[in-house]
């Protein structure tokens, strides 16, 4: 009688320890479920490390020029946010990308990247280029600024972090 009594008690004592590890796993995950990517505002957003992102655009180019049709699709692309040297880019097209980066700002929990341009495209001089990253949604706009003082809003969507593979 003893022999059993101490093998149900290290059954027990087996479930118990195997349910804590899953109350330990699943309250560790759930408190990241509510949010869209909680790397957005952690230990990247507070400076310690860079900010690496996926993000799905939707891409909204002129064909020719402003006036033009324009031509939709959706891309991948990559984003990092370096907050030691206050600098951005992301895989773009016009004045920002990752040889040309741009100067990091926030305002409240959006980030916003510049650079200064002057080059002709759509047959206007564009002045410029900003793309922004909202920390707390993960949404991502793109725009240029034209020399006359206008903005178009060419991509737009959703970022994620993502993790380099360690090879």
């Amino acid at each position: 009688m003893p022999k059993k009594n101490v093998a149900v008690v290290f059954m027990l004592l087996v479930l118990a320890i195997i349910g804590c590890v899953i109350c330990y796993q699943l309250g560790k995950t759930s408190g990241n479920s509510n949010d869209p990517d909680a790397e957005l505002r952690a230990d990247s957003a507070s400076g310690k490390k860079p900010l690496n992102l996926i993000c799905e655009l939707k891409v909204n180019i002129p064909q020719s020029d402003l006036s033009s049709p324009r031509q939709s699709h959706t891309q991948m692309v990559i984003a990092n946010i370096d907050f030691t040297n206050l600098s951005g880019w992301y895989q773009g097209q016009f004045a920002i990308s990752e040889s040309r980066k741009g100067s990091v700002t926030t305002e409240g929990s959006v980030l916003h990247v510049r650079r200064p341009a002057l080059f002709p495209r759509f047959g206007v001089m564009i002045s410029g280029e900003e793309f922004t990253i909202d920390r707390a949604t993960g949404e991502f706009r793109q725009k240029i600024s034209i020399q006359d003082g206008r903005t178009i809003e060419l991509m737009s969507g959703y970022c994620g972090s993502y993790a380099k593979a360690p090879f």
